[in-house]
């Protein structure tokens, strides 16, 4: 007489997983990875350039700026800017201004026009890639490679066909 877990052993499973989708995944994935994150490094290598391009556009609008509002106080006539180039250029102190006492130089020698005319220089900009074996691997050519060797291979193996279940014969 068959018992109860007899028929339990001979009945088919709900469903089969095929492993075949596991290597069809990882191989997928590796191929993506490969093909991206050296997409991806250039794109930021791209944008480093643009954004010094464009910090030294925003310098030299600045730097155009303030010599245009020195050269336009200059065609004014403006009276400090007048005092300040006597002062400084030809050394010359108006009437009524006295030299700060117990200085050994004149303060308008520490004066430099032009140099106040210029704006701050355009910071720094630094890229700092990523640190992995994958980002290092996937941007090197030679390794590169064997990655997309690597991930054909998984997803061939993956898209084999799944071997026949066990009959009960």
């Amino acid at each position: 007489m068959p018992h109860d877990d007899d028929h339990l052993r001979d009945a088919p499973p709900l469903f089969r997983l095929d492993a075949g989708w596991l290597f069809l995944a990882a191989g997928m994935a590796l191929l993506a990875a490969t093909v991206l994150i050296p997409a991806h490094d250039d794109l930021q290598r791209a944008e480093l350039v643009l954004a010094r391009a464009q910090a030294e556009r925003a310098h030299s609008a600045a730097r155009l700026a303030n010599y245009g509002e020195y050269l336009d106080a200059l065609d004014r006539a403006d009276r400090e800017l007048v005092v300040e180039l006597a002062a400084t250029h030809l050394n010359l102190i108006p009437q009524g201004r006295t030299p700060v006492p117990g200085m050994g130089r004149r303060p308008t020698d520490l004066i430099d026009t032009f140099a106040a005319l210029e704006p701050a220089p355009p910071g720094q900009f630094v890229r700092h890639p990523p640190e992995s074996v994958l980002y290092s691997w996937s941007t090197d050519n030679r390794r590169r490679l064997w990655l997309l060797a690597g991930g054909s291979l998984l997803t061939l193996i993956g898209l084999l066909p799944a071997g026949a279940g066990r009959r009960s014969g």
